[in-house]
């Protein structure tokens, strides 16, 4: 898949997943009048919108796509707060645009949190599961589910190529090097793409390098007091 990667509201980064014959899936939209222009001036024709999770900075830019496009709205299933704008509860395996996409359900972040694995293109979409450098705050989810969820992510092939929620690459790059200066001399801000690899991550993050829940939540509570 050919992956549109743009910056939308403060640091949310936007994605427009296209194939050859410019047909597209919407990922996350917050911005509805930033994808719409993209759509257009790529001259693409949409044909679903996928959420990873349901916090409106993920979610806000969905009533007004719908109302341009009448296209379903893929996401996880959340018993208690599903939105109403969601046509289809997904997990497992589902099919678009002649892809086979893997919808893992990796909780902690929040209760009910999809990442999409585009297997065929090593592609992984994770929502705010995972960060370059850093992984996402605990909000109705639970730290338990949190980790669970990293430890099933570590289990994916390294060549996968990561898409994330936010671009946090300078503040979690600060972070690591407060908490092991040495290590992290040899990584500069440049070496962070707008999308990493897991291969990246198990090498430098310091979340998924932690060797146990104990110390990951050590990691977890002093990234939220920074």
């Amino acid at each position: 898949m050919n992956v549109e990667i743009f910056k939308q509201g403060t640091d949310n980064w936007g994605y427009i997943l296209r194939n050859a014959q410019n047909k597209c899936l919407l990922l996350d939209p917050l911005d509805a009048n930033l994808y719409e222009k993209k759509i257009r001036s790529l001259k693409l024709t949409p044909i679903a919108i996928l959420l990873t999770h349901y916090h409106q900075d993920h979610i806000a830019g969905v009533p007004e796509l719908l109302k341009k496009f009448s296209i379903p709205v893929l996401g996880p299933e959340d018993n208690e707060q599903t939105p109403e704008i969601v046509t289809d509860k997904v997990a497992g395996e589902i099919q678009l645009l002649e892809n086979t996409i893997f919808c893992y359900t990796m909780p902690g972040h929040t209760r009910a949190l999809n990442t999409y694995h585009f297997k065929k293109s090593k592609q992984l979409f994770v929502g705010d599961l995972l960060f370059n450098l850093g992984c996402g705050r605990v909000f109705e989810g639970t730290h338990e589910q949190h980790y669970a969820s990293l430890q099933h992510l570590k289990e994916l092939p390294i060549d996968t190529e990561i898409f994330v929620g936010h671009d946090y690459r300078e503040k979690n790059l600060n972070f690591a090097k407060k908490l092991d200066p040495n290590f992290y001399s040899a990584l500069q801000l440049e070496d962070l793409q707008e999308s990493t690899s897991l291969e990246m991550e198990l090498w430098w993050n310091p979340f998924l390098k932690a060797p146990s829940f104990e110390a990951w939540k050590r990691l977890r509570d002093l990234r939220d007091q920074s």
